[in-house]
């Protein structure tokens, strides 16, 4: 119920901001002119979280983007108040997480368009800190849904939907926080994350809502060298998933 609220909420947005548009309606759309130079963009929003997280957040950040026709490029740094709240550590109270990630896609004549990324996180906790560097391929589609009477047609609302599937990548505890000679605690996160933008970002307006939902499966974290302690951990696998809606706004 609470992400088909958002999505009703995106659709009406979408249409209460048509106001700002930075190029006329009657050239907006699939065929009419796109981002082809980078814009900075700001966003804030809340987030229902998994994985031991604690279960609500608060997260906020910066980047540039450019949506030409045939090139989609993001970049951007984010700050996320969720921490551990479920790690088997004591006293562990304290946390936040910390995200650069860059994005490159390529649109075909078809309007679909696929590509890939990579993504840094970093963990901060009481006890520890936790570094992770995974790549990612995706693709996905804008969708534009005009009215026309004769020759004039007017945008009523767009939207863009993508896949991203995270992929295992490098991790690394701090040593204060991993049992594991050299502080290689790791539990192989890895899934899809399905992103809805409202309106479409290939249109020329400022403000944008965002939802995305990741659903990830990951391993017992490895807290062992004994080869048939590490082989039961990773073969205990466990599903999660977290959800976030954030507003951006692009100057």
């Amino acid at each position: 119920m609470v992400g088909l609220g958002m999505v009703v909420l995106g659709i009406v947005s979408s249409q209460a901001f048509a106001q700002n548009e930075v190029l006329p309606a009657s050239v907006s759309g699939p065929s009419g002119p796109k981002i082809t130079w980078p814009h900075p963009f700001l966003f804030a929003g809340l987030g229902v979280n998994g994985a031991g997280y604690s279960s609500l957040s608060g997260s906020a950040g910066a980047g540039l983007r450019i949506d030409a026709r045939r090139l989609i490029w993001e970049a951007g740094a984010s700050y996320d108040t969720a921490r551990k709240a479920n790690d088997n550590t004591i006293d562990n109270q304290k946390g936040h997480s910390r995200r650069l990630e860059s994005s490159l896609y390529y649109r075909f004549h078809s309007g679909w368009f696929a590509g890939g990324g990579a993504g840094w996180t970093q963990l901060s906790t009481t006890n520890y800190s936790k570094q992770a560097l995974r790549p990612s391929i995706g693709g996905g589609k804008d969708y534009f849904h005009k009215q026309c009477a004769a020759e004039d047609c007017v945008d009523e609302w767009s939207m863009r939907w993508q896949v991203d599937y995270t992929l295992k990548g490098a991790e690394h505890v701090d040593p204060k926080g991993c049992t594991v000679p050299n502080g290689q605690c790791t539990n192989d996160l890895q899934g899809p994350m399905l992103s809805l933008y409202l309106p479409s970002p290939a249109l020329a307006r400022h403000v944008f809502w965002r939802t995305t939902l990741g659903v990830y499966t990951l391993h017992t974290t490895v807290t062992s060298t004994d080869p048939s302690l590490t082989a039961l951990q990773k073969g205990q696998r466990s599903v999660t998933a977290a959800f976030d809606f954030a507003m951006m706004y692009r100057f």
